[in-house]
């Protein structure tokens, strides 16, 4: 058990809202670290399914507020996480944000529970059925009941990618300004009902073409400048110390390995354009 996993489950006992809780869990057998801390999907279902009807769900519902704002739970995911970008979107900043007069920073990001906390009580305090994302996913999604892609199971870096139509993209580069270009594809199509849900609420294509095709200009650009000779000339100033990964982050601006890519936002879209463009290579997956 992490150490601000121990410091919430069992420590500060002055707390007496969580203190209460936890001491009622225990009374009817309900695991309330493993409530906060597991991440299977199934799983927190089944043990909302056990103790969903129980009066703890009341309370738990209750201590929410206070439980968002706590320095461990908002640390989890800034910190421990390093998510840095809306889950649902990639597309803005979900970050951090410190007081100027204090060491304790504040949420600059909301929480969205995946599974709703009026249908899943239980799981109010789950950890990992709270979703770091901008406010315009989580207003977008408020009060839906359809699936969408679950982050922590769902990578939805591997299941889907951006891509160009070259046609219309051609026709923007010529002038028309107004023609949506940029795609979002499914990898793999075990998820297809997700993916559609996912673009449905998100309207992740309509989102990225109203605000973003200036970084596609921008990426034909590098792919011009960044040429081969180019990247040898700065590989071989040898006080710079560039290795590869770093290069192709200098040449995008951005993260270019998958488990970065919540760092920062767009970081999906540079990463699988430049790809698509060949000013950096597929970069296969780090080995954990």
């Amino acid at each position: 058990m992490c150490c601000w996993t121990e410091t919430f489950v069992v420590g500060q006992a002055t707390n007496n809202g969580k203190k209460e809780i936890i001491l009622k869990a225990n009374a009817i057998g309900l695991d309330f670290e493993k409530l906060v801390t597991n991440k299977s999907l199934l799983e927190l279902k089944k043990m909302n399914c056990d103790f969903g009807t129980n009066p703890i769900s009341k309370n738990i519902l209750n201590y929410y507020t206070n439980y968002r704002g706590l320095t461990a739970v908002r640390n989890f995911y800034g910190k421990d996480l390093k998510i840095k970008a809306c889950l649902y979107c990639n597309a803005q900043f979900s970050a951090l944000l410190k007081n100027k007069n204090s060491s304790v920073s504040k949420l600059g990001f909301q929480l969205d529970h995946y599974l709703a906390k009026d249908d899943y009580p239980l799981l109010a305090l789950s950890l990992y059925n709270l979703i770091p994302v901008c406010g315009n996913c989580n207003q977008r999604k408020l009060n839906s009941k359809l699936e969408i892609f679950y982050p922590y199971e769902d990578d939805i870096n591997k299941i889907t990618f951006f891509d160009l139509n070259e046609e219309k993209l051609i026709k923007y580069l010529l002038g028309n300004n107004s023609i949506d270009f940029i795609e979002w594809k499914l990898k793999n199509d075990t998820y297809k009902e997700k993916f559609k849900n996912h673009q449905k609420i998100f309207k992740i294509e309509q989102l990225y073409n109203a605000n973003f095709k200036d970084i596609i200009k921008e990426l034909l650009n590098k792919q011009i400048i960044y040429n081969d000779s180019r990247v040898d000339e700065l590989s071989n100033l040898s006080f710079l110390n560039i290795d590869e990964n770093m290069m192709e982050r200098i040449k995008l601006g951005n993260y270019t390995l998958d488990e970065d890519i919540n760092k920062r936002p767009l970081s999906k879209l540079v990463k699988d354009i430049s790809e698509r463009l060949s000013i950096i290579t597929k970069i296969a997956p780090s080995k954990a």
